[in-house]
Parts: structure tokens; sequence; C-alpha cells
């Protein structure tokens, strides 16, 4: 899969939700854009990461902008007082960068987890604001937007995609050949998919860190995953 200019995804990512908006009376008051964060960045980036999870809690605008301000221009947002960024970024910067997943990689991963989001990406299920326990809603969401959840993933075209308490709902509405091809580790074509626990979830950081980054790094370094790892 490959990844469009930087003039192309912006041009059909726009078409996507201006068709996406008109396809539900479930938009009529609001719909939260994501994607791609910082395009530019993405374009550099060593492997394209996406995060995806179930849905903005409390936020109605566009969450990319939102996580662009919090690394450049508003660094004391409400948004980066949750866990959920400083994992993710943590999680994106340890798995572009990262040998082992070990504790080397995550004191540096650590440092530079604010930088590491404007290499990522991130989308939600649901367009819509929530809250973290609605996964009936995000389902139904997931699965009536099916078909434009599987373009803008098209559209982003990412290597590796990390799935935030999101696999289940991924597999069975988006990708159902999905296989398991090592713990926490799913592959569909040339995209690897990570089961991880969405990011806000208390637990341990360190813990985390190693279930989605030491696990990506183990199974890249296995001797039959080598010629085939993503970013290899």
């Amino acid at each position: 899969m490959e990844a469009f200019t930087d003039n192309q995804y912006q041009q059909a990512i726009r078409q996507l939700f201006d068709r996406w908006r008109t396809s539900s009376d479930a938009f009529d008051d609001h719909f939260v854009e994501d994607g791609i964060v910082s395009p530019p960045h993405w374009a550099s980036a060593p492997v394209r990461i996406l995060h995806v999870l179930k849905e903005t809690n409390d936020y109605q605008t566009s969450i990319t902008e939102l996580i662009h301000k919090v690394v450049t221009t508003k660094r004391k947002s409400e948004l980066w007082w949750r866990p959920t960024f400083h994992n993710a970024g943590r999680w994106t910067h340890g798995l572009m960068h990262g040998v082992d997943g070990g504790e080397a990689d995550y004191r540096v991963a650590h440092r530079n987890r604010r930088r590491a989001l404007l290499h990522c990406a991130f989308i939600n299920l649901k367009k819509t604001t929530g809250g973290r326990t609605a996964t009936i809603a995000v389902e139904q969401a997931a699965e009536r937007d099916a078909v434009f959840l599987r373009e803008q993933i098209a559209l982003i075209a990412p290597q590796i995609v990390v799935c935030g308490g999101t696999l289940g709902i991924v597999k069975q509405y988006l990708f159902p050949d999905i296989g398991k091809v090592a713990p926490r580790m799913h592959a569909r074509d040339d995209m690897l998919f990570i089961n991880a626990r969405h990011p806000a979830y208390v637990e341990e950081r360190r813990r985390m860190f190693d279930q989605v980054v030491g696990s990506y790094h183990r199974h890249r370094n296995a001797p039959a995953s080598r010629t085939e790892a993503v970013g290899a």
C-alpha cells in the first residue's frame, strides 16, 4: 500500500469527510475529523503508524488539529493532562526508533513522546464524541461506517496499526481476514496490527510500552520475520 502525497491526501480526505458527514443524521450536530497529524512529518517518518481508537472524550472539533497544537503552540492544553497521548507518543517513538522495546528504548521514547505525535496518525471508529465505555455505540458506528473507515485507512496507508482496545471491532467490521502472527501481532496484506490496550488505560506505563513496542520488536527481530518486518 503506497502513501499519497500531501496534496493528494488533503484533497482526498476532504472529499471523504464531506461524503461521510451527509451519510447519516448522526452527524447533524458534529463530526470529529481525524487522520494524519502533520503530513510533512508523516512523510518523513521511518514507519507509518496509525492509532485506531474508539471515540473522543468531549472533543467535537478536529482531533488532529488539537494534537498538533499540543505539540507546537498550546503545550498546556487539557488534552495533554490525560495519559492517552503520553502513551501513544511513547509507543510511536518506540515503534519508529526502538531496538528491542527495553528500558533504554523506553527512556528515549519518554523524553520524545510529545514530538513523536507529529509523525503518526489517529482515527476514531466513531466520529462523534462519547466516553471510553461506550463500546456498543462504537460497534454500531463501525458497522454503519465500515466503508468510509476502510477508505480512510487506505488513504492514510499505514504500515503499523496500533489498535487501542479496538482490534476486535476492527476485525469484526473492517478487516475480518486479519490473522494472528505472534503475541499481540496480527497481519493483513502489508499492514501489521498490534493488539494494545487503550492508551488511556490505567496501568503501569512501562508494562504497556512493552506490550506494544516490545511485542513488535520481538516479532520483527524473530528469525522468520526479519525479511518481512515492517520498515526493514
